[in-house]
């Protein structure tokens, strides 16, 4: 669930003590109320007057709620009594960044910009101590109320007594970066606290550092205990909501990516049951998680943590290979979206290639590491050799021959490097010059040539045993080209740059054949069907495109990614198209029912909703009419035909009703309705 209404950044989102309602600060100046049975708001927001709100927290009683303010004052809610003024605590003299109740509810602590951590008699709003030094930002009170922790001086950890404020021991010392985030877990003796893209986990009997986690790739926002203690929740700048499970007896900790925000998640904590996980941040949405499923629903459908590129097929069309940003390599089943391979890690940067073997048991990857290829077994994932050391800089992209005897490896050095891969060597005439840096690369079926395209938008064409060109570098586009694939007969080369164009041309003459024009930003690849007939390519303008190969026709416009479409491919069998986008997705088309929908021979809902797209979140009929909102959360998982596939974390699926459709202008008239439910 994503609630939706405030009009800035949410900095803060706390359960109340019951689980019924959520409380939301934001730098819109409102605090809100929500239901989480429906997510309505509960009442109307609540305003001070004194600014952006960046902490809320509900009392234990869950009566009164408190959230402190961009100009420093402390105010305190009372809930269900119509509308009223908060009671305000004045002291900082800067932004209250985090606020919080003793578990006793009878002391309120507030932490702020001003470098004070000051605590509040709840009864009577006087201040009952005021705590200075360098560096305060977060703090949390233990469970039992016996003492708070608060980030010190000097990198460290300060524990004060729950009531009065005083220190009980020495600074906690040892590998500490400006902690920033404060949680201790509900038997009192586990302190986690966040530090750059880590988190610490201390066990304060002891006063050691017992595990340091390291999943996140990001700044962290905030880390919080559930209230069973066998869970944390945290959130990072790159908008990662990562769930950890903590193992029963250890101190290990295993942990998935729950969901993510389209800005900074700021905040996160748990429902009392520990079941949800609501989160904030700065796409000025809070969202809700099934903390109960979110492993499993993970692990059923294994995507990438970041951008994610397909790369290649197998000749049958039954592997998928995707390398992303999350410096991994993985191997799926095309059919399912089921991971056939554990991740293939190895490289220690983005994964920027990826190809396969024409017998299937061969993987080639590349990344933007050191100028390095590695070699995978595809039936083990196990790394076969050691790497091959083919460029001084970043290799944007590789290729093999059809035979798997040469390696073709381009690179930001300017050279395309062709490699033995039985031997592990370098070619004698290896490395080939470009000029510029080289982006794509790719051999001829036929074995006979390699080609390449560079940022200049020129086209190389060298033959494959010798490495002689055909003839002087092309100048195929304006811009830099970002893909080069010959046709199966081998006697044309497709090109796609980011002049936003698609280009045929003539091998052997190394003449313009045909320039296909309709993509609105940067070509990213372009790709023969088997049989020749078809180009597909995909673009920045996150559309994909089908054309005649032949006639250049423009046939389609396949929308449904939500970012940029990074990679295309045909099916070996020709049945159908495959895309992966930065949204994280991998989408495979119908190609027959792209046919049977841009050939107008059927007028359905499902036809209408082909090629539409969304427009401000809407699914729109043949004439531009309104029939279908989907909320922001469903967009990037949305399934519809022609689209038949989507190897995704989720998938959401829209069909035509069967019956019982319930439709008009009054949407809430539909709310509850299981009938209409079944049919959506």
């Amino acid at each position: 669930m994503t609630l939706s209404g405030h009009e800035n950044s949410v900095h803060s989102v706390a359960y109340s003590p019951d689980g019924q309602i959520i409380g939301s600060g934001s730098a819109d100046g409102s605090v809100r109320i929500w239901e989480t049975r429906t997510g309505d708001e509960a009442i109307s927001p609540l305003q001070s007057g004194d600014g952006g709100v960046y902490s809320v927290a509900f009392s234990p009683d869950g009566k009164n709620i408190a959230s402190g303010t961009q100009a420093g004052v402390l105010c305190i809610w009372k809930l269900g009594a119509g509308p009223v003024d908060p009671r305000k605590l004045i002291g900082h003299s800067d932004r209250i960044q985090l606020v919080a109740y003793s578990p006793d509810g009878l002391r309120l602590a507030s932490v702020s910009l001003d470098i004070t951590l000051r605590l509040w008699d709840t009864a009577t709003g006087n201040q009952l101590k005021v705590l200075n030094g360098d560096y305060i930002f977060s703090f949390a009170f233990s469970p039992d109320g016996q003492f708070l922790a608060s980030n010190g001086k000097d990198n460290t950890v300060d524990l004060h007594h729950g009531t009065t404020g005083e220190s009980v021991c020495q600074p906690l010392r040892g590998n500490i970066s400006h902690p920033t985030s404060f949680s201790i877990s509900p038997d009192s003796t586990t302190l986690a606290f966040s530090s750059a893209n880590n988190i610490r986990l201390w066990d304060l009997r002891t006063g050691t550092c017992v595990s340091t986690l390291q999943d996140h790739s990001s700044h962290i926002g905030s880390v919080q205990f559930a209230p069973n203690g066998m869970l944390l929740v945290s959130t990072s700048y790159n908008g990662t909501v990562r769930l950890w499970t903590l193992q029963k007896g250890t101190i290990e900790a295993t942990s998935i990516v729950l969901g993510l925000h389209t800005g900074r998640a700021l905040s996160a904590t748990f429902s009392p049951d520990s079941l949800y996980v609501v989160s904030a941040g700065d796409d000025h949405a809070i969202r809700i998680w099934n903390a109960g499923s979110g492993h499993s629903v993970s692990q059923s459908i294994p995507g990438h943590d970041d951008a994610v590129h397909l790369r290649a097929l197998s000749s049958d069309g039954t592997v998928v290979i995707s390398t992303s940003n999350d410096y991994s390599v993985r191997v799926c089943d095309a059919l399912t979206g089921q991971s056939k391979l554990p991740p293939l890690l190895g490289h220690g940067n983005d994964v920027s290639s990826a190809v396969i073997s024409s017998d299937g048991r061969l993987i080639a990857s590349s990344s933007w590491d050191s100028g390095t290829t590695l070699l995978w077994d595809a039936q083990t994932g196990s790394a076969i050799g050691e790497p091959l050391q083919t460029h001084e800089m970043f290799v944007h992209a590789v290729a093999l021959s059809h035979d798997t005897r040469w390696l073709a490896s381009a690179s930001e050095d300017k050279t395309v490097c062709v490699w033995d891969v039985a031997a592990g060597q370098p070619s004698s005439f290896s490395p080939l010059d470009c000029g510029s840096a080289v982006y794509s690369v790719h051999f001829s079926p036929d074995g006979q040539l390699i080609t390449a395209g560079d940022y200049a938008g020129r086209i190389h064409v060298w033959r494959s045993e010798s490495g002689q060109p055909i003839y002087e570098p092309l100048q195929a586009h304006s811009g830099m080209i970002r893909s080069v694939r010959f046709s199966p007969d081998s006697s044309h080369i497709v090109s796609g740059a980011n002049d936003v164009t698609v280009c045929i041309w003539n091998v052997s003459t190394g003449q313009l054949a045909l320039v296909l024009e309709g993509h609105t930003s940067g070509v990213t690849s372009a790709v023969y069907s088997a049989d020749g007939r078809y180009i597909v390519s995909g673009s920045a303008d996150k559309t994909v495109r089908l054309w005649g190969a032949l006639t250049g026709a423009a046939i389609a416009v396949l929308h449904g990614p939500r970012e940029v479409v990074n990679v295309v491919a045909f099916t070996p069998d020709g049945r159908s198209i495959i895309s992966c986008s930065s949204d994280r997705a991998i989408r495979v088309w119908d190609l027959v029912a792209v046919l049977l929908a841009a050939s107008n021979s059927e007028e359905s809902l499902v036809r209408a909703l082909t090629f539409t797209g969304l427009v401000d979140g809407w699914l729109l009929g043949p004439s531009g009419e309104l029939l279908l909102w989907v909320p922001p959360d469903y967009r990037t998982y949305l399934h519809v035909p022609p689209c038949s596939n989507l190897i995704a974390r989720h998938r959401i699926v829209i069909k035509e009703a069967s019956s019982s459709l319930h439709a008009g202008r009054g949407w809430n008239s539909c709310w509850g309705n299981v009938a209409a439910a079944d049919d959506l």
